[in-house]
């Protein structure tokens, strides 16, 4: 039988209950009526069961609780309760009593009108035998306490006040205390564990503070090992506490993010000792919970939550799941950040999406100051903590999307940060390009429309635009009337709209038959190359652009118009309709949108990619038009020259030890003023000694008919691996399509246990976690798993690189940037495509060593890095471990006798 733990309530009336976990030894003791026999109605092979009464000992029987009667009986999946509560699932009796303890307390501590809410919602989607610990909580108040019963209430009292946090000060820092930080030992010590000194840290924190004092760019790469996160962590703390400036530190990655609070920032905290400084993380609104929208979405109070509600509830019961945990994390965790909140195993990743882009903070229907939960925002909370901090952690993406020299905005972090540090920074090109691509689909016209039909149907909206207009007050008349005949304007747009998109749908068709746009795949549109109908294409989206643009400007009118009916309480036409609002700001937002993106378009512009994404093949076409900057240098150095210093630092900035490509790319070789320094610090492991790289030279070309060979051969070397080497495997692909189809070939003969699939394992926090508990597991993934994933130790012994990180040639920005090299007589492969290959190549690579005591093994099955004249700009950008060629059954004997000899060592 499972385990199950008995709830048995002597009354009705008791505070609390009795809890007796039932064994196959103990379960003749129980229920009190001597009916062992009805736990044989509990499935052999079924969850961990918590079994509640609450009726008392004279009435209570055990069949009915496990028929799940509906006079306040229940029960629960302790895993469901331990998601619920953000607990491990207890995999022994020991571990579901303990976890029973912890959520009984957990239980007392919820609020009683956020208690009746969930009691209500679970009685309303027939979930309530599932979740009757919920009412028997709640039954038990009321008995116990003479509480009111609940009614339809709301949850305002259980979120809590906005907190502003702690406004920065100056403070007497003496200039020379960095020096003596790091000379101090102790305060190292206090911070680490075994604490080994690191002179490239020491000469890192020494630039750092240089260029905040002398106000200069520095770019540093920083080896894999020498400590850049307190490298800049701590002059920065010092400056900002010197200065009471804010500063700010910006990732690629959430996953860095996470690092920086949860362990740097701590061990920063231990290092200063008595000097505090305040650090916050921010992120974009669309990461954090909007209160208002998930009240919306438990009462349904207008027809876009109703729909809300019916898309989360479609999951079954997992989706119901997942939004209880929303709803008893937000209250016990206050930080409201969703990406903390974990979705249930069997939950679709397309409907947690859905269920989380239903609730996020999204500016698009942000009420801001007019929000009854304004004072409890998680987001301006956040906001409001980090214009309070000495350091705030972002991210790359919201630092260009916010930045804009003209603003001085109080609240907007960026202009008020004179300083920024940028860790992952040879992402900023890839960062700054998705900022400035621009976006148009054949969708969009019409879609805009109808969303404005929608906000006009509005009952309360409806019922305005049907007065006459002497009926209201002669201020408010003129209004009304422009409202009116604009409201009568929108078919038409709609039209117009539909007619220029459909004049381009047609001479897409065209172009398609004659082969000269392509139906499944992106096609460049580039003025020097353009075939005439691409040319007309061009043209013709040209004038899509004009055509289109008075029709946005006259949905921004009206709907400029129509948010004049929130503005003044007093006047005749006022709503009082906040789903109404939230659909204007989302209206707001996609036409302001739109117009940005019809005026970024610019087929003909040579400093511009402009490419399509079409399918034709059906009978409603599809495409849209993109373009992104040819160039990114002006754009990073527009932000450089408005800050007072910036660093930019990372463990791959380098390639084959030149700084070549990121002076390029971010605009530095056509910085006059050379007020930058860079500076390269190697790793401080013992790379020859503590990993060996092994080059299969063997191996068949992973395309046309030799790719089944390919496969094979991978498949054999993954194989050989897991046999020889204790630990885990970590295989990094460069395409889905390669990872797919070795999974399949790898789920026969490994087991489902040991091997992890990105994408179906789990999300990426889930893989990254099971994967570092250990247990040899062999892990599949790609490009999100190249950098950013830090494992230590034994659980990660071998890297295999399937193949050289080549960019897809049919990038549509890859190729574009490549065109524009050739059209200036350069070498597009050198001095592109080869240095993007090999920073991401170390990035790879730098997986494995994490630590000066880690050692392991790093496969390439790509023959190139050994056979062609580029294979040594690979090599040569690595920290130099042991190297060997050969077949890769030679590379794996080798890599064998590699790992044994540690083994020998360490004995």
């Amino acid at each position: 039988m499972p385990a199950v733990l008995l709830l048995h309530f002597e009354s009705r009336f008791s505070a609390s209950g009795k809890a007796v976990l039932i064994t196959e030894e103990t379960r003749s003791e129980w229920p009190v009526r001597g009916r062992a026999d009805a736990f044989d109605k509990v499935p052999a092979n079924a969850r961990p069961l918590v079994l509640i009464s609450g009726l008392g000992a004279d009435d209570y029987q055990l069949d009915l609780l496990l028929a799940v009667s509906p006079k306040g009986l229940g029960y629960c999946f302790m895993d469901d309760l331990a998601y619920l509560f953000s607990l491990p699932i207890p995999e022994n009796i020991n571990e579901l009593s303990t976890a029973w303890q912890y959520i009984e307390k957990a239980l007392a501590e919820i609020a009683d009108d956020l208690l009746a809410q969930l009691v209500e919602l679970v009685a309303e989607y027939s979930e309530e035998s599932r979740f009757g610990i919920f009412r028997h909580e709640l039954e038990k108040r009321h008995d116990v306490l003479n509480l009111p019963r609940a009614g339809n209430v709301e949850m305002d009292p259980w979120y809590p006040a906005r907190q502003t946090g702690v406004n920065r000060e100056r403070g007497n820092v003496p200039t020379d205390l960095l020096e003596k930080l790091y000379s101090a030992r102790e305060n190292m010590a206090r911070a680490f564990k075994q604490y080994e000194e690191r002179p490239q840290q020491q000469q890192m924190s020494e630039a750092v503070a240089s260029a905040l004092e002398d106000g200069k760019t520095l770019v540093v790469e920083a080896g894999t090992g020498v400590g850049k996160s307190l490298g800049y962590l701590l002059p920065l703390a010092l400056h900002s506490a010197r200065t009471g400036e804010l500063c700010l530190v910006s990732t690629n990655t959430i996953n860095l993010q996470q690092q920086l609070v949860e362990q740097d920032v701590p061990r920063l905290q231990q290092i200063l000792g008595d000097l505090q400084v305040n650090v916050s993380l921010l992120k974009g609104r669309e990461h954090y919970l909007c209160i208002k929208r998930l009240q919306d979405t438990w009462l349904a109070n207008n027809s876009g939550a109703r729909q809300r509600r019916e898309h989360a509830l479609a999951t079954g019961g997992n989706g119901l799941l997942f939004l209880l945990h929303m709803l008893i994390s937000t209250h016990r965790d206050a930080n409201g950040d969703m990406d903390s909140r974990r979705a249930p195993e069997q939950l679709r990743l397309a409907d947690r999406i859905r269920i989380e882009r239903s609730m996020d903070c999204s500016f698009r229907t942000c009420l801001g100051e007019r929000c009854n939960y304004k004072g409890n925002c998680h987001y301006f909370t956040q906001r409001n903590r980090a214009q309070a901090s000495n350091i705030v952690i972002t991210n790359h993406a919201l630092v260009f999307a916010l930045f804009d020299p003209a603003d001085d905005n109080a609240d907007n972090i960026v202009s008020n940060s004179n300083v920024i540090v940028f860790d992952e920074a040879h992402n900023l090109e890839s960062s700054i390009t998705s900022q400035y691509t621009a976006e148009v689909g054949n969708e969009l016209p019409v879609n805009l429309g109808n969303q404005l039909l929608e906000v006009l149907q509005n009952d309360a909206l409806r019922r305005r635009l049907e007065l006459p207009a002497e009926s209201v007050a002669e201020g408010s008349r003129d209004m009304l009337i422009r409202i009116q005949r604009q409201a009568l304007q929108v078919p038409g747009w709609i039209k117009t709209g539909v007619s220029v998109v459909e004049q381009v749908n047609n001479l897409l068709s065209q172009a398609s038959l004659k082969g000269h746009v392509d139906s499944d795949e992106s096609t460049q549109l580039t003025p020097a190359t353009a075939t005439p109908n691409q040319t007309r294409v061009m043209e013709l989206l040209g004038q899509l652009a004009q055509r289109l643009l008075p029709v946005v400007d006259r949905y921004q009118r009206l709907t400029a118009d129509l948010n004049l009916l929130f503005a003044n309480e007093e006047a005749d036409l006022y709503i009082n309709d906040e789903g109404l609002q939230m659909d204007l700001m989302d209206l707001r937002v996609s036409v302001e949108e739109c117009r940005t993106a019809l005026e970024n378009w610019q087929p003909q512009n040579p400093e511009a990619i402009a490419w399509f994404n079409s399918d034709l093949s059906g009978a409603d076409p599809r495409w849209d038009y993109k373009t992104a900057p040819l160039h990114i240098g002006s754009r990073f150095q527009s932000l450089r020259k408005a800050k007072h210093s910036l660093v930019l630092c990372s463990a791959t900035l380098t390639v084959a030890d030149s700084f070549d490509y990121i002076r390029r790319s971010l605009g530095f070789d056509e910085d006059a003023t050379n007020e930058s320094e860079w500076l390269k610090l190697n790793s401080p492991f013992d790379y020859a000694s503590q990993a060996l790289l092994a080059i299969a030279t063997n191996m068949k070309r992973p395309t046309g008919d030799t790719r089944d060979g390919y496969l094979l051969q991978l498949e054999e070397v993954i194989l050989g691996v897991t046999d020889m080497i204790e630990g885990g495997t970590l295989v990094l692909f460069n395409s889905y399509r390669d990872l797919n189809q070795i999974a399949e070939k790898l789920s026969g003969t490994i087991d489902d246990k040991r091997l992890l699939v990105q994408g179906r394992s789990g999300s990426r926090t889930q893989i990254a976690d099971t994967f570092r508990d250990g247990g040899s597991h062999v892990l599949l993934a790609t490009r999100s798993f190249w950098e950013g994933f830090d494992v230590a130790g034994d659980a990660l012994s071998c890297v295999i690189l399937a193949k050289l990180p080549f960019a897809n040639f049919k990038d549509p920005i890859h190729a574009g940037r490549q065109r524009h090299i050739e059209s200036l007589g350069g070498d597009s492969f050198r001095e592109y495509s080869l240095p993007l290959a090999a920073m991401q190549f170390k990035q790879g690579f730098g997986r494995l060593i994490r630590s000066s005591s880690d050692r392991g093994v790093v496969f390439l099955l790509d023959s190139r890095a050994a056979s062609s004249n580029y294979g040594a700009v690979f090599i040569s950008s690595l920290p130099g471990p042991r190297l060997v060629t050969g077949s890769y059954q030679s590379c794996l004997e080798q890599a064998r006798s590699f790992m044994e000899e540690g083994q020998h060592v360490e004995s």
